[in-house]
């Protein structure tokens, strides 16, 4: 038996002091990515949800359970074409982060991204569904398994 670690690096935000706790705010995220939107609602319609929480829509990543950094990725793919990614930390911290990529990763949108511009993107995702404070900034989640 053998324990792997591994390590995500990049650009952005821990999300774990940050609350979330608007349906409205969740549904006006949604509506920026329609496709996530519809699988969402379908997913809600099939557990007979009518009145769906919080966390009926942070539970909607069953696999890793990362909640609402699931839906910023899903949201800003869809929306922006810039792919970030989740990730949680030994603690159980969860990430949101644009990750370091080599030049063969790249498609045309990760040529042109810039500090600025993920910060731009992220605080705007961000300040829909949360007033909690937030920094932007180089990030690392440690794990293992």
């Amino acid at each position: 038996m053998s324990y792997h670690t591994y390590h995500d690096y990049g650009y952005g935000t821990c999300l774990n002091d940050l609350t979330f706790d608007s349906v409205e705010s969740i549904k006006r995220l949604l509506s920026f990515s329609p496709e996530l939107e519809k699988d969402i609602n379908a997913c809600l319609e099939a557990c007979e949800i009518t009145e769906p929480t919080v966390e009926d829509y942070l539970s909607y990543d069953q696999d890793y359970q990362h909640g609402m950094a699931t839906l910023l990725v899903k949201v800003i793919e869809e929306a922006e074409g810039i792919e970030l990614l989740s990730s949680i930390d030994f603690d159980g911290r969860i990430y949101l982060m644009y990750p370091q990529l080599y030049p063969w990763q790249m498609n045309e949108k990760d040529k042109l991204v810039t500090e600025e511009k993920i910060e731009k993107i992220v605080s705007k995702y961000l300040k829909i569904v949360t007033d909690s404070p937030f920094q932007i900034g180089y990030v690392e989640a440690e794990n293992g398994g």
